[in-house]
C-alpha cells in the first residue's frame, strides 16, 4: 500500500512509475540483412529511469508481411544503446533472438510482439531499439509485399514502450 505525506508519494513496490512510447506508422521497407541491423530510429524509446533499483519492461509490436521463399524466418532483438540485452544460454550456432517467426508458408502477415524485463542498474537516460535480421526471404514491415492501394492489403502500425517499475 502506498503512502502519502505533505510533499511526497510512497508507491508501493511494483508500481509503474513512469512510462515512454514510441509509435510509427510509416512504410518500414523491408528486411533483407542476414546480420541484425536496426529496425528504425522511429522505433527507438528512451528513458531515463528515477531509480537503479527499477526493472523496466519494454514491449514491442510490428507487422510483417513475407511472400516469397518456402521455410522463411525473421528474428528481432532488443538492444539497449546500440547493444544486444538477450543472452540465452548455450545458443551455439542456433540464432539469438527475442522472438522470431517461422513459417513454412510462403505468404503470411503476422504481428511480432514481444515483452523483456530489463534491470540495468542504471539513472541514465536509456535508450531501447528494436533489430531485425531475415534468415532467408524477404521481409516487409508495415506493409504488404505490393503494398497496393486496395482493402485486400494493410498498412500497420509498429510501436515500443518503456515502463519503469518500482522495485
Amino acid at each position: 500500500e502506498g503512502k502519502s505525506t505533505s510533499n511526497t508519494v510512497q508507491m508501493p513496490s511494483g508500481s509503474v512509475i513512469q512510462y515512454k512510447r514510441s509509435k510509427t506508422n510509416s512504410d518500414l521497407g523491408t528486411v533483407t540483412s542476414t546480420s541484425y541491423a536496426k529496425l528504425s530510429s522511429s522505433l527507438d524509446v528512451t528513458i531515463t529511469p528515477k531509480f537503479a533499483t527499477s526493472t523496466l519492461i519494454v514491449h514491442a509490436s510490428a507487422h510483417v508481411y513475407v511472400n516469397t521463399n518456402a521455410y522463411p524466418s525473421c528474428f528481432f532483438a532488443f538492444y539497449r544503446d546500440g547493444s544486444a540485452i538477450v543472452a540465452p544460454t548455450s545458443p551455439s550456432s542456433r540464432s539469438i533472438a527475442n522472438a522470431g517467426h517461422h513459417t513454412t508458408n510462403t505468404n503470411f502477415a503476422s504481428a511480432f510482439g514481444h515483452s523483456y524485463l530489463d534491470s540495468p542498474s542504471s539513472t541514465s537516460a536509456l535508450t531501447y531499439q528494436v533489430y531485425v535480421f531475415a534468415r532467408s526471404s524477404t521481409y516487409y514491415i508495415n506493409r504488404s509485399s505490393t503494398d497496393s492501394d486496395t482493402n485486400d492489403y494493410i498498412r500497420a502500425v509498429s510501436t515500443i514502450t518503456a515502463f519503469e517499475v518500482l522495485a
